[in-house]
């Protein structure tokens, strides 16, 4: 009850914003433009322009109020010979388990994949699946705030001359409502300007504002281009518009992020081979995941069209590996081998973390299925 409550009330916010960007279209277009162009003071295509702009405003702000920021997929972690189980996280208001990234809102009241933050100006998360719609709706809103500070400036001029001559005063209509309108945006222009640069520079980095507050030391960089992609999609065609196509929807699933999951093997790479050179031979190797050269120690391309092909791929080969939310059935605990619970023990240890349990557990979950046949 209390978080419906909270959702409806959100709604005012939207309304704020709705009335306040009907009430720039209204000084805009009515007030200023209309008597203008009519005078032939003012060319239409300003207001041709401006239209443009404004159903792009529009168009982005109702699908980012309205979009779904994405939810945890169903069923995704129950995995019983999961490595990272103890790792996972639990969400006791969802009941379900949380992947990397993914945060608990008290507003909306669900699980949101890659959280980014929750908007009370559109009542909405903005995670995973509309993140780039949101980045959208900032773009037209400097945009459209520029570009009317830009068409008033001359008539700011005009109204501030006509209000400070007594001698021709006879209405203070229009000419308050304009400089209202301009002191205005202009603060909302300065306010956004600063908040789009930062949104950028997240998108950028592979972070979001929940992982900047927290100050989290996990790198999920790849490359500035990379980045912008998982976002925005691989078609640069699509990047200026709300809308989602196979080429333009944000690479990935939310989930699995590779990156992360690549940094942990090059680092179980570095481990190996200082322990074989503090060593000085080869006697006894250690016992490694079947990753190959490419998959362990090359960037994973996110922008290629195999992206999916390559996760499957890492899935196969390492049993660490996150769990895919689009595979139905996985293998249960009564198929790991003998070199499935090396490769995990190796792979534990290497992250400087207890192996023991995971040998006692699975090695138990052998014996009972050796009797079992």
């Amino acid at each position: 009850m209390k978080i419906s409550i909270r959702k409806a009330f959100g709604n005012v916010f939207v309304l704020v914003v709705f009335f306040l960007m009907m009430t720039i279209y209204y000084t805009f277009v009515f007030v200023y433009c209309l008597p203008n162009i009519k005078e032939k003071k003012l060319s239409p295509i300003i207001l041709y322009l401006f239209h443009l702009v404004v159903f792009m405003l529009f168009w982005s702000f109702i699908q980012a109020a309205s979009s779904d920021p994405g939810k945890v997929p169903p069923y995704w972690g129950f995995y019983m010979g999961d490595a990272e189980y103890k790792r996972k996280r639990y969400c006791l208001m969802c009941h379900v388990f949380k992947p990397e990234r993914c945060h608990h809102c008290s507003v909306c009241g669900i699980c949101i994949l890659n959280m980014d933050h929750h908007c009370p100006w559109i009542n909405n998360c903005i995670g995973f699946n509309n993140r780039k719609i949101f980045m959208l709706m900032l773009f037209y809103s400097l945009v459209t705030s520029y570009y009317v500070l830009l068409s008033l400036v001359s008539q700011i001029y005009d109204s501030l001359l006509y209000l400070l001559d007594d001698s021709v005063r006879v209405s203070l209509y229009p000419h308050l409502l304009y400089i209202a309108i301009f002191l205005l945006l202009s603060a909302l222009a300065f306010i956004l300007t600063k908040f789009t640069k930062f949104h950028v520079d997240l998108v950028l980095n592979n972070s979001t504002t929940i992982e900047c507050l927290e100050k989290s030391t996990v790198n999920y960089s790849i490359s500035p281009l990379r980045n912008w992609q998982q976002v925005f999609g691989k078609n640069p065609w699509l990047w200026p518009f709300p809308i989602y196509r196979q080429s333009g929807r944000p690479i990935g699933d939310g989930v699995f992020w590779p990156q992360t999951q690549l940094t942990e093997n090059n680092q179980h790479d570095i481990n190996v081979e200082s322990e074989v050179n503090r060593e000085g031979t080869h006697a006894n190797p250690p016992i490694v995941p079947s990753l190959s050269a490419s998959a362990s120690k090359k960037p994973l391309d996110v922008s290629s069209s195999s992206q999916d092909a390559s996760f499957d791929a890492l899935n196969e080969k390492n049993s660490v590996l996150y769990l895919r939310p689009d595979r139905a059935s996985t293998p249960y605990a009564s198929e790991i081998d003998t070199e499935t619970t090396m490769m995990r023990a190796r792979e534990e240890s290497s992250l400087n973390i207890s192996a023991e349990p995971i040998l006692k557990s699975s090695v138990l979950e052998i014996n009972l299925r050796e009797q079992n046949e």
